[in-house]
């Protein structure tokens, strides 16, 4: 009996694990930037906006000569899988990329990496969608 339960335990977790797995595989965390490679100063925005999309945040001014500038912020998220011996480890990367454009030309791009270590544990709970208990 001790036997059985140790068993069913044993396959309790494993199949957690494994739960655990697929549900970060389902949500395809790519492992480079979708502008790791990108090297066109002097694209005009609209075709920029039309290859990469709406940015996650923009900002508008005039600079000092009266040219209108417009800063569009990407944000991406990223996980990387390090393996050291026998163990995985889970590397969850934040990039912020900026593209600067000032007459609807870019003219400047700047990345900003934030990386954090994360367990499996951590990294689902990022993934669950919480329910707001008051909404019942």
């Amino acid at each position: 009996m001790k036997i059985f339960i140790i068993f069913a335990a044993c396959l309790f977790l494993g199949l957690g694990n494994l739960r655990a797995q697929n549900k970060i595989d389902k949500h395809h965390f790519p492992e480079t930037s979708v502008f790791s490679d990108f090297e066109e100063l002097g694209i005009l925005k609209t075709d920029f906006v039309e290859i990469y999309g709406y940015p996650t945040f923009k900002e508008m001014y005039l600079n000092d000569a009266q040219e209108k500038v417009n800063v569009y912020h990407y944000i991406e998220h990223l996980l990387k899988k390090l393996k050291s011996g026998l163990r995985t480890d889970n590397i969850y990367i934040e990039v912020r990329t900026s593209f600067t454009f000032v007459n609807e030309e870019l003219v400047d791009q700047r990345s900003e990496i934030v990386v954090e270590p994360l367990g499996i544990n951590q990294l689902l709970q990022d993934l669950t969608v919480r329910e707001d208990p008051e909404e019942d």
